[in-house]
């Protein structure tokens, strides 16, 4: 090959790649929006039907209902046996935990389960002591009934890494075609 030829090919891999790693960059970015397409952010207010939260810590269950914190909010979730045993295994320092169900009304009998979760440490009269008829202003009217618990870290993994493979070939064809430039000068 000439050394023109070489070049035009070292810069057509040097756009292709660059290209190619936007590209992906781009589903990185996006890839957490598109999980959340067909669901609706979980209200503990509003029946909002299949919905998501995303929390950063879960308290003891009672009979699989449990207490979750979003940033400091705190919702309600029943979670089956397998998921409790799962959500247990996560570190919630370095994730994002997602939680999906169906919203579905608070009982008095789920609510009576929660307050003993979050009476656990009380006496009642104490400031901290929730009263039943004080639930529904702390942890609103309706609970998820969580179907599946996602680890939202896994879903950017393979375009992330091929965002930064893609970006790597590119600098790589770059510095070729830079260095061959340079010692052609030279000769």
């Amino acid at each position: 090959m000439n050394k023109k030829t070489i070049n035009i090919v070292l810069i057509v891999l040097f756009v292709v790649f660059l290209v190619l790693a936007i590209i992906f960059n781009s589903r990185t970015r996006n890839a957490k929006e598109l999980s959340l397409k067909d669901l609706n952010e979980f209200s503990n207010t509003n029946n909002v039907g299949k919905s998501y939260v995303y929390i950063d810590y879960v308290s003891e269950d009672n009979e699989g209902y449990a207490i979750v914190f979003d940033n400091s909010n705190p919702y309600v979730v029943y979670l089956d046996q397998k998921s409790v045993d799962e959500i247990k295994k996560y570190d919630y320092k370095r994730r994002n935990i997602k939680l999906v169900g169906l919203c579905t009304e608070i009982t008095d009998e789920i609510k009576n389960k929660i307050l003993t979760i979050y009476n656990k440490n009380t006496v009642v009269g104490d400031e901290e002591y929730l009263k039943i008829e004080d639930f529904n202003s702390v942890f609103g009217n309706y609970y998820l009934n969580v179907s599946k618990i996602v680890d939202d870290s896994t879903l950017y993994k393979i375009p992330s890494f091929l965002t930064k493979l893609f970006f790597d070939l590119s600098l790589v064809s770059l510095l070729i075609l830079g260095f061959k430039l340079i010692l052609e000068r030279r000769k």
